[in-house]
């Protein structure tokens, strides 16, 4: 990343977190996928593709060719010809080097219908050592600098929001075990969330 574009990075990394507020502060709340519904959907890094039902027609973009994927690469996706109409990225771009987040979101961009929804999730690096425990996690991101690399690439983020596969362990605690949550969050930025997930739309 050049030093203009760090530059715009930067200060849209402020922008953002003045809108949506500190991490830690996020709502906490379950994983909503039911905004990628539509007709064409790209699971970008899917995996064994477990998305299908949000859309009619789903389509698998995956560097593990074993997977037998639709796209094996961003490139091949695009002389497909296909416009998404949604877009998820699911434990993805935490396995992209910084720099290339960058460059790979506009490029998704351009393969999504005006209106289109992404949805991208990255584990929370505020909750001890778990982002440091995969040793293939490249960039330790807060939703801040993925929701700006959506802002700066032809996106609007319309929500940004902390999850958990258990909310109700955290959501139910005890009020001293919720005491100690909010010391830990307020004086070492430690939260008990798992996920953090953030909502764009194409502009």
């Amino acid at each position: 990343m050049d030093k203009g574009r760090y530059t715009q990075f930067h200060e849209m990394c402020g922008t953002v977190e003045k809108r949506f507020g500190r991490q830690g502060h996020l709502q906490l709340k379950g994983l909503d996928l039911s905004v990628l519904k539509c007709k064409k959907l790209l699971d970008f890094g899917a995996g064994r593709g477990l998305n299908s039902q949000w859309c009619d027609k789903y389509y698998t973009l995956d560097a593990d060719a074993s997977l037998e994927p639709n796209f094996v690469d961003i490139t091949q996706a695009q002389e497909s010809g296909i416009i998404f109409d949604s877009i998820i990225a699911n434990q993805v771009f935490e396995h992209i080097e910084l720099d290339a987040i960058d460059n790979v979101i506009f490029s998704l961009g351009q393969m999504m219908k005006k209106d289109g929804i992404f949805v991208a999730t990255i584990p929370n690096v505020h909750r001890g050592t778990y982002y440091f425990n995969d040793i293939d996690h490249k960039s330790p991101l807060m939703y801040y600098h993925l929701a700006s690399f959506f802002e700066l690439n032809g996106f609007k983020v319309v929500d940004a929001y902390r999850y958990s596969k258990n909310i109700g362990a955290i959501i139910d605690a005890d009020a001293e075990t919720k005491k100690i949550m909010e010391i830990l969050e307020t004086f070492y930025e430690l939260d008990p969330a798992q996920f953090l997930a953030v909502v764009a739309r194409r502009i």
